[in-house]
């Protein structure tokens, strides 16, 4: 399938298990009924899922007690994602005062939150998002970098198959926001999948420079497939040439990264120490 129709694909699955939502499941429940998606974007159907479990627990007050035995429960593989879809339910409430300064001690966690809240911004806001660039006054520093990735991610859903448009509005904002735009962009080019290598070749030479920021998201992107069931062919192939690794062993190795105290927010340094194909 083309990068179009696994995009058709995701959208299609995250609105059917939103609108599915029963409030009344159990959380043993909700994981058998979201174990039965094909396992090609099973961590799609979490995502949506999350999404709506934390929406009616941010509705009811109860500090996201249901949202929390899910995540808790759900096989690890879906967390990214599942962290997402928890953005979306706080961008959805539009309260600033929600407690996400819990989160200080769990960068990825706190990053993966803004994340989701970026790309339901650019997805439901886009024209006070992409057009005004106005976005929540309290977001700023490494917090700002994580909101502009999930916008990137929202942009290749939008954009993947028009560069010139792409490349448009991407100009329209500041250069400093640029970099983690492009790691969203990477992030959602390598979970969706389904390009060829004439799209590798045109993606990389647009990004020029910025080549390094997309590949933080390839890692990112790509943790979600770490387990052989969750595998596509192309993204393989692609990991392998990339990083000169298979997508297992590069995702233990970001994992044990991560896990240790010298993590930076940039990923910078992790990144430094991954062979590049060609570099030169």
């Amino acid at each position: 399938m083309s990068v179009g129709q696994n995009i058709n694909e995701i959208e299609r699955l995250f609105m059917e298990i939103s609108h599915s939502f029963k409030k009344d499941l159990s959380i043993a429940e909700l994981i058998e009924k979201l174990d039965a998606v094909e396992p090609k974007f099973r961590s799609i159907g979490y995502e949506s899922a999350s999404y709506v479990l934390g929406d009616l627990d941010l509705q009811d007050k109860n500090d996201l007690k249901n949202w929390s035995k899910l995540y808790a429960s759900a096989d690890e593989n879906h967390r990214f994602h599942m962290i997402i879809g928890l953005g979306w339910s706080i961008a959805k409430s539009g309260n600033s005062t929600l407690p996400i300064t819990d989160w200080e001690d769990d960068r990825v966690f706190r990053s993966m939150v803004l994340d989701g809240m970026g790309y339901y911004y650019a997805l439901y806001r886009p024209r006070r998002t992409l057009t005004k660039k106005i976005y929540p006054d309290w977001l700023m520093g490494d917090d700002l970098k994580a909101f502009d990735q999930g916008i990137g991610r929202r942009l290749w859903y939008l954009y993947h198959d028009n560069q010139t448009k792409l490349i448009e509005i991407l100009s329209t904002l500041s250069e400093d926001r640029i970099p983690s735009l492009y790691t969203g962009l990477g992030i959602a080019f390598t979970y969706v999948s389904g390009f060829d290598e004439r799209e590798v070749v045109s993606l990389k030479k647009m990004a020029g420079p910025n080549w390094k920021e997309m590949r933080k998201g390839f890692l990112i992107g790509s943790s979600s497939r770490a387990k052989k069931e969750y595998q596509l062919k192309e993204l393989n192939n692609f990991i392998q040439s990339e990083f000169q690794q298979n997508i297992e062993n590069l995702n233990i190795e970001l994992t044990d990264y991560i896990e240790r105290e010298e993590w930076k927010s940039d990923n910078s340094y992790w990144l430094d120490q991954v062979p590049m194909k060609n570099s030169n």
